[in-house]
């Protein structure tokens, strides 16, 4: 059965990838977002690949306040934001480009492949040499319900003028067929940013992640929350 949902997600991934820039026509209402689902956050520890653990063991010790990222980069960033959901909040969830497909929670994409991180997750091509890692983590189902994407800017200067380049990016892009509702840019400290849009009426996807975000990351800041027109 893990691997059926392994092959639709492959499936879903490449579709996703294929049909990025088709469009299915303009999308005329806008819905807003529903409040977060409630749940215990999960305590957990980031080692120096980015794999999450649970318990306090690992070579940095994390919390679910003032989250110690730096060591493992944009994946570990996204790995203690997922580690934080509770087995009730976790969505079928799957993340990564084609080299590095994670089924059980975030992957990790490759900075050298600008045409995939635009396509896939709406990260301005020109922008990947200004970043050293970035990771993903979308429904495995349909990328609209949810996808996010986290990227570590090598410099302070360049994070901060990416957030407007992103944006813009996001809300022009052709959709396919399964329109997403609302898009949110946060940053995060140590030159971090995660764009993610996602369907929040009805599941509280994205108001769940960003809460997650906030709780756990010390000074992380919502910059962008928007409707997709």
């Amino acid at each position: 059965m893990k691997n059926i949902f392994k092959t639709i997600g492959l499936l879903v991934l490449a579709s996703a990838i294929a049909l990025s820039a088709v469009s299915c026509g303009n999308k005329n209402n806008t819905t807003s977002a529903s409040t977060a689902s409630n749940g215990t956050s999960a305590t957990t520890s980031i080692n120096t690949s980015g794999n999450t653990a649970s318990g306090t063991t690992g070579s940095t010790a994390t919390s679910e306040k003032g989250e110690n990222y730096a060591s493992t980069g944009a994946l570990g960033l996204l790995n203690s934001v997922w580690g934080s959901y509770s087995e009730a909040e976790k969505f079928f969830a799957c993340g990564g480009d084609e080299d590095h497909l994670n089924f059980e929670g975030p992957g990790e994409y490759s900075v050298k492949n600008g045409e995939m991180l635009d396509g896939v997750l709406g990260f301005p091509a020109e922008l990947a040499s200004k970043i050293d890692s970035a990771a993903s983590l979308s429904h495995a189902m349909n990328v609209n319900t949810f996808t996010c994407g986290a990227y570590h800017f090598k410099n302070a200067s360049d994070a901060e003028a990416a957030i407007s380049k992103i944006k813009e990016n996001i809300l022009s892009r052709q959709w396919v067929c399964g329109f997403p509702d609302s898009m949110m840019i946060i940053s995060a400290p140590g030159n971090y940013i995660i764009a993610l849009w996602g369907i929040d009426d009805g599941t509280g996807v994205v108001t769940t992640f960003k809460n997650k975000v906030l709780n756990i990351i010390d000074g992380a800041k919502v910059e962008v929350n928007e409707p997709i027109i």
